[in-house]
């Protein structure tokens, strides 16, 4: 039975909603991790993390910069096989090695963004977002999001497999 570890760390990528296993949400962002807790041991270090929250049901609250404690489980990515797309080597040319599968109930936001340039690309992300659905709709939303803000999650899975097979 793998253990719980209790993690401290700072949020580093855009959070993106993905539908997850059997139509359940999954929370996915990167965090740098400055402490880790195993039973009684705290370790502090500086590692990075891909962080997968499953049935997370509402919009995230979560924003680059934000300082969180998260417990779940580590554990490696894999290779896949039966594909072209390697996520192990994805996650790897992040400077990922590891990840942390938790539930909503075992995350909780410690400060917000302190740094004010990070808090105003935030605000400003988030503006273009709500004026892009308000504008357009479908995969035109979601392509004018992938180009400007690298925010893939409106892709249909049509528009992802478009951009899978060639790689992009």
């Amino acid at each position: 039975e793998a253990k719980l570890v209790k993690i401290i760390g700072v949020v580093d990528s855009e959070p993106r909603l993905k539908s997850g296993y059997r139509g359940q949400n999954a929370l996915s962002f990167n965090l740098n991790v400055e402490k880790v807790r195993l039973s009684q041991t705290e370790w502090r270090i500086r590692e990075r993390v891909r962080v997968n929250i499953n049935r997370f049901q509402r919009e995230p609250e979560i924003d680059i910069g934000q300082r969180l404690v998260l417990e779940g489980q580590l554990s490696l990515p894999k290779s896949n096989t039966s594909s072209s797309f390697d996520y192990k080597k994805y996650l790897f040319r992040q400077a990922i090695q590891t990840i942390l599968n938790a539930r909503p109930d075992q995350l909780r936001i410690l400060n917000q963004t302190t740094n004010p340039l990070i808090a105003t690309a935030n605000i400003i992300r988030k503006r273009i977002k709500q004026s892009i659905y308000q504008s357009l709709s479908g995969d035109r939303a979601g392509l004018m999001l992938g180009i400007l803000i690298g925010d893939t999650t409106g892709f249909s899975e049509d528009l992802q497999d478009d951009f899978g097979k060639p790689g992009l």
